[in-house]
């Protein structure tokens, strides 16, 4: 009985094995659906695109740029930095900026030094989780600066490239014998710029096939059939009569095919075919579709019919490149293209009212901004003078950057054309960027495997931190806990920072938020175990670090030699002029004689540094400006300078009452702990106030209180940290805020000549909830007749809008709706 039951046993078991060892393993599709989520939530993409207030500059000008960061269509939640570079044609970095990230947004400026070379230049942004991934991807803007009042030569034509070169991509990557495919090809000087190119295709034996040509940006496709064992060529001329023979590549003697025809109604019809000299080794095949790394189609095809076709539906996928690729059923990628979904509802409608244009010197402008059913977003505005500004041509705005060039690693010759409508002709040269480009993000054979890039660098989500390791005598300080004082005397700021170290000693502060540069105090013990001496080894930032990114030629738009472009530069050399002439005067003001009484020093002082409640001089107040004191602890020096005032303990843990109770404690106005104010070096001291009972100008003020406050600037004797070991720490960069003058007030500076090029540039459009709307306004200078405004940005769910308005003599105010209308379908 027994041994039955243990054979039975033994039976039941083995069934289970074989049960779980044949069930099925995931699908392919699975497969997909996990590859790509794990790549979203582990590996998420940053796109970045830049606003400027101009596309060219003369020296001595300033660049503004507004930056918008997103991930997966909404602003971003990973990055709290952008770093915006200016660099030029060698790769130099010139000026590195490092901004605050909010709501997706950032802003900052380049100034352009007077004498700096003229010559092209590259605006290059980025975040430091951008950094683990393809440095093409990175955003990059060519800008040309000029020498002002020197007009640039004319072309002569001497200088136009006459060598070219030719590309073919067959559709879905390959040829294959006696299956018609469709082939582009992208004819391109010897610049990388569109080359207007026109020819024949011939096979091996120079018997022709076909003609060919360009039909926008040197960008065309024609349909060929191989035939086994033939080789084709093509003859093509360019634009300057130069011919040259480029061989097309080989066909697969075997193999399948891929082709997607989309049309204006919002469709992707497919089909698919194979050889039929292939039997049944492509039987079922899976066509799968991704938009931004989300599987939005997935099919199988089956061949029992020699062939397979269908349709994508479109209509509720985000707009924006589609991958569409052919697979085995183990998953190996066959044929692959592009194609690019229109959606409407990517688009944020914009509508600009005038409520008041005056082209008057310096009359004053209003503009209202509509944006409907939105609560909250990201907006920029720049307003020029047309005559000194040109208008670019169909170059990269907010909306083509981030639906289309910021996925595709190929460069594209005026990406917002393919947005200026919804017309065929539109939308086929579209097509044609996608048959001629890849898309890159990822490897379909690596995440289907498991092989995703390394992250060596973690994203910044915490704004500016202070990293380091920490060691006693043992080795690495084990949870202890590091105290230090900040002081950024670009925001006059001073307070404590502490952060927990970890096993390792490893601690991290996060969250700090200052300019320019701080400085950190910090003293060589233990806050958590006294009298253990610990030493700090603070680790760099990795954006101090002299990064070897990928540099690509430089490609500015270059504007037209003509009036417009003179009278820039001729106003370039008078603003220059006038702004060094401000530079020179320290004060543009009106003097006024003044007879008063002599101000004692200590209130001088008090004034400088006390505000509010904390004027109050119901107490004790001593000026250290003017000593260099031998104390530790600010609470040494008060032992016996005010009555009744009882300290007690040690001097970085004192005990501290008076009057029966413990008053409160305040450095720079901000309630601290006793410990707090211990640790702030006595010698970085300019005034200390011990109010009496009760003090009224804080919390914890009814047994009185003591507030010290830390030089600033130009204190006497300053010498900060005496005793304490220091390190300097970079800040967020100072962003100066556009001048726009207000002609309203009488002012020394207004009599000056206003010849700006640009009117009005506000980075930070705020929004109102209630009404959707915005108004800014702005006066106008002494010469601009037109003046065109350019709006851009994002609204808290995704949405992206832009609109351009051109008010002035001799036009009519229009709204740049085509670049809307195009993905809109209007």
């Amino acid at each position: 009985m027994k041994s039955s039951l243990k054979y039975s046993l033994w039976i039941a078991g083995l069934l289970s094995v074989l049960a779980v060892a044949f069930l099925p393993g995931p699908t392919l599709k699975e497969k997909i659906e996990t590859a790509l989520q794990h790549y979203l939530d582990h590996y998420p993409q940053e796109k970045i695109y830049l606003q400027t207030d101009k596309d060219y500059y003369a020296a001595g000008g300033t660049v503004w740029f507004k930056a918008y960061i997103t991930s997966d269509y909404l602003p971003t939640p990973i990055s709290t930095i952008l770093y915006a570079e200016l660099l030029n044609t060698k790769g130099k970095v010139l000026q590195r900026l490092e901004l605050p990230i909010k709501d997706g947004g950032a802003w900052g400026d380049f100034d352009l030094s007077p004498d700096m070379h003229p010559g092209d230049y590259r605006i290059r942004a980025y975040t430091m989780w951008m950094l683990n991934f393809d440095p093409a991807f990175l955003y990059k803007k060519d800008i040309h600066i000029f020498e002002p009042g020197t007009p640039p030569p004319a072309s002569n034509g001497e200088n136009i490239p006459s060598d070219f070169a030719v590309q073919f991509f067959p559709e879905g990557g390959d040829l294959v014998d006696s299956l018609q495919s469709l082939v582009a090809f992208k004819g391109i000087d010897q610049d990388g710029f569109p080359e207007d190119v026109k020819g024949k295709i011939t096979d091996g034996q120079g018997r022709f096939i076909d003609s060919i040509y360009a039909v926008h940006d040197g960008m065309g496709s024609f349909h060929l059939t191989p035939l086994p064992g033939q080789t084709y060529q093509a003859l093509m001329t360019n634009s300057s009569g130069k011919t040259k023979t480029f061989e097309l590549q080989a066909a697969k003697s075997s193999g399948v095919v891929m082709h997607i025809i989309p049309d204006r109604n919002n469709r992707l019809f497919f089909q698919v075919k194979r050889s039929s000299n292939i039997g049944t080794e492509f039987n079922n095949l899976y066509l799968a579709a991704q938009i931004g790394g989300h599987l939005v189609y997935y099919a199988p095809i089956d061949f029992s019919q020699g062939y397979s076709g269908g349709m994508i539906p479109v209509d509720k996928d985000p707009a924006g490149i589609m991958q569409i690729t052919l697979f085995t059923p183990e998953g190996i990628p066959l044929a692959e293209r592009l194609a690019f979904v229109k959606n409407k509802d990517a688009l944020l409608p914009l509508t600009l009212q005038k409520d008041s244009v005056s082209l008057q010197p310096r009359g004053k402008n209003v503009f209202t901004l509509d944006i409907p059913d939105t609560l909250t977003g990201n907006f920029s505005v720049a307003v020029t003078d047309a005559g000194q500004v040109q208008q670019t041509p169909e170059r990269d705005n907010i909306i083509s950057h981030l639906l289309l060039t910021s996925d595709i690693k190929g460069y594209v010759y005026d990406p917002a054309w393919y947005f200026r409508n919804n017309n065929e002709a539109t939308n086929h040269g579209l097509d044609l960027v996608m048959l001629t480009n890849g898309w890159r993000r990822f490897v379909w054979q690596k995440i289907l495997n498991d092989q995703f890039p390394e992250v060596k660098l973690p994203p910044e989500m915490q704004g500016i931190q202070v990293s380091g390791q920490a060691f006693d005598r043992k080795g690495p300080l084990k949870n202890g806990k590091i105290t230090m004082m900040l002081r950024a005397p670009a925001d006059t700021l001073t307070y404590f920072i502490s952060g927990a170290t970890q096993p390792n000693g490893y601690f991290e502060i996060g969250n700090l938020d200052f300019h320019d540069s701080a400085t950190l105090y910090y003293q060589s013990q233990d806050t958590l175990h006294k009298g253990r001496s610990v030493t700090v080894r603070f680790l760099s930032s990795p954006a101090s670090q002299n990064y070897e990114l990928l540099h690509t030629p430089v490609h500015p738009w270059q504007p037209v030699r003509d009036a417009t472009l003179n009278n820039y530069l001729t106003q370039a050399v008078e603003r220059n002029n006038i702004q060094k002439y401000i530079n020179s005067r320290s004060v543009l003001l009106k003097e006024v004689n003044v007879t008063a009484r002599r101000i004692p020093e200590t209130k001088k002082l008090e004034d400088r540094y006390t505000t509010g409640m904390f004027k109050s001089d119901d107490g004790y107040t001593f000026d250290l400006t003017r000593q260099n004191l031998p104390y530790i602890s600010i609470f040494q020096y008060l032992q016996g300078r005010v009555a009744g005032l009882m300290i007690s303990g040690g001097p970085m843990s004192p005990s501290v009452r008076w009057r029966g109770g413990t008053p409160g404690f305040f450095l720079d106005e901000v309630p601290v702990s006793a410990e707090d104010i211990a640790n702030v070096p006595v010698n970085d001291i300019a005034l200390v106030k011990v109010y009496r009972p009760p003090f009224y100008g804080g919390f914890g003020g009814g047994s009185g209180a003591i507030a010290i406050y830390t030089k600033k600037g130009g204190d006497e004797d300053y010498s900060p940290g005496k005793g304490f070991d220091k390190i300097r720490i970079p800040g967020y960069s100072i962003v100066r805020q556009f001048y726009s003058p207000d002609y309203a007030v009488n002012k020394k500076v207004n009599e000056l000549p206003d010849k700006r090029a640009t009117l009005y540039w506000n980075p930070d459009l705020k929004i109102d909830s209630t009404s959707h709307q915005v108004t800014f306004s702005f006066y106008n200078t002494d010469i601009t007749k037109r003046m065109r405004i350019i709006i851009e940005g994002i609204s808290n769910n995704g949405k992206i809008g832009r609109i351009e308005e051109v008010a002035g003599e001799q036009t009519v105010g229009r709204s740049d709706q085509k670049d809307l209308g195009a993905v809109s379908g209007k």
